[in-house]
């Protein structure tokens, strides 16, 4: 395989990840309607879970955990923040 063919490769499993990305980031907006509060939407003990899924995950992909742990903490981050946005929205005509 060429490097441009490796490259095309990645390319599409970019693509693929960018629309499942889309499709996390409506269920969170769909999520934000269910919580009452912003401590809900931070939801630590989910993460916990969630880390601790991920890694076992990784493990048995053979993906580095280290790489699956900064980038669903980082991930996760930025859905907080939308969906705080998002629950903020909403709650705020209450």
């Amino acid at each position: 395989m060429s490097l441009e063919e490796v490259r095309g490769k990645i390319d599409a499993i970019d693509t693929r990840i960018v629309e499942l990305l889309g499709a996390r980031q409506q269920l969170v907006f769909q999520a934000a309607t269910y919580k009452r509060n912003p401590d809900e939407v931070r939801a630590p003990k989910r993460r916990e879970q969630m880390m601790a899924r991920l890694h076992d995950l990784s493990l048995e992909h053979g993906v580095e955990p280290t790489v699956v742990e900064r980038v669903y903490t980082a991930m996760i981050d930025e859905f907080i923040e939308l969906e705080q946005r998002r629950h903020q929205s909403l709650t705020a005509t209450d």
